[in-house]
């Protein structure tokens, strides 16, 4: 055997060694620049890592990585232990990793052919050590040149694509390229982003449309994928990306941070269905850390509670607090279905998405603090709720 084919095989078995371990991975790509795809990326991953998830977060922007910039990390440089690179932690619990920490300074420019970046981008796969994971969002550059195809190639049963556009004409013919793309390396497309997408008028409260509103939808009516949502332009977003805070952490009661929860929620439904239904079996070298694994990613979409890692959301079992029908640890979709009226008040506290009733992948509990949700005051509505209404039949 030649070396060079020895080395691919070895390195092969590193790359596959790595993806083992996790159980999702979503590719955040977009046909054009500047359409918001790294601030949805960063907020995605922030979003899952609150659900006490354990989130990797990539930067493939070789030339231009931006990722550690909105999480506040990018004065950091990564080590190596053990002839692996150490990615940077960023609370709750989010693995980073990107060309910014590799560079000397945030001036220098990577000016490097595609072999290097193809080069960079596969040792970003197998040398770096993500440990396990629940989800690993890649932040992919605009386009559909050497680093998608790097991607496609490193990582072959990626769990699908989200695509980020904005309104204007001029976006979505990229974006519909996007599609193509990601179909022609059978890559599943989770659904349409649609970025500044309408404006609140900070002083008249008015809204109006900068750059138009409702494109994304139309495309993908168009194509034939799911459109996740529309995420209103809020001035906060560009404020706490240059502040190195994640959006949806500091602004959770805004429109723009509802609807990034609503493209999660409906992300993530497509995912755990469609994407996410070749169910993998592991093999593990450690029986343990096998059996410790095993089952649903996390809490919030486990249907028996008979898998759940320790170390994931886990149910409160303070059910003394929930005075009437209705207790904390029953599904969503069961109470809606005895008690109709309870649902506006599910929609009150965000637990109104597909995810969360139709396919009854929470209980309320779970559900309630995904959502960063009061469980209490939920449970106490629900039951007044509950009380003025006969159960139906």
């Amino acid at each position: 055997m030649a070396a060079s084919q020895l080395r691919g095989n070895l390195d092969w078995v590193k790359v596959s060694r790595n993806l083992k371990r996790i159980k999702y991975k979503i590719i955040v790509m977009s046909g054009k620049g500047g359409v918001g795809k790294t601030t949805v990326a960063v907020n995605l991953a922030f979003s899952l890592s609150m659900r006490s998830t354990d989130v990797g977060l990539l930067d493939i922007d070789i030339t231009g990585p931006n990722v550690p910039k909105m999480l506040g990390c990018e004065e950091h440089k990564v080590a190596t232990e053990q002839g692996m690179i150490v990615p940077v932690m960023v609370p709750p619990r989010i693995k980073v990793m990107s060309m910014a920490f590799l560079i000397p300074d945030r001036g220098t420019a990577v000016v490097w052919r595609g072999p290097m970046k193809m080069k960079a981008i596969a040792q970003f796969i197998k040398d770096v050590d993500w440990g396990d994971l629940d989800f690993l969002i890649m932040d992919l550059p605009p386009g559909s040149g050497d680093e998608p195809l790097s991607i496609a190639q490193q990582i072959p049963d990626a769990d699908g694509a989200i695509i980020v556009t904005t309104p204007q004409e001029v976006s979505l013919l990229d974006a519909r390229k996007s599609v193509s793309f990601a179909r022609q390396l059978n890559i599943p497309v989770i659904g349409i982003v649609e970025n500044m997408s309408g404006m609140v008028c900070p002083h008249c409260r008015g809204e109006f449309n900068p750059f138009k509103s409702g494109g994304g939808k139309k495309l993908a009516e168009e194509v034939g994928v799911p459109f996740l949502g529309s995420i209103p332009f809020d001035p906060a977003i560009v404020t706490d990306g240059d502040a190195g805070v994640p959006f949806v952490m500091n602004h959770r009661d805004s429109p723009a941070a509802k609807a990034f929860e609503h493209v999660v929620c409906t992300g993530l439904d497509f995912v755990i269905k469609q994407g996410g239904h070749k169910a993998r079996d592991f093999q593990y070298e450690d029986d343990l850390e096998a059996g410790s694994r095993r089952g649903y990613v996390f809490a919030r979409f486990n249907k028996e509670g008979a898998d759940v890692p320790k170390n994931v959301l886990t149910v409160q079992t303070d059910a003394t607090a929930d005075k009437g029908p209705i207790q904390r640890t029953m599904k969503i979709g069961d109470v809606v279905a005895k008690f109709p009226k309870t649902v506006p008040v599910f929609k009150k506290y965000g637990l109104g998405c597909v995810g969360c009733a139709v396919n009854q992948f929470e209980n309320i509990d779970q559900g309630a603090r995904a959502h960063m949700k009061d469980v209490n005051a939920l449970m106490a509505e629900l039951n007044e709720t509950a009380a003025a209404q006969a159960p139906s039949a």
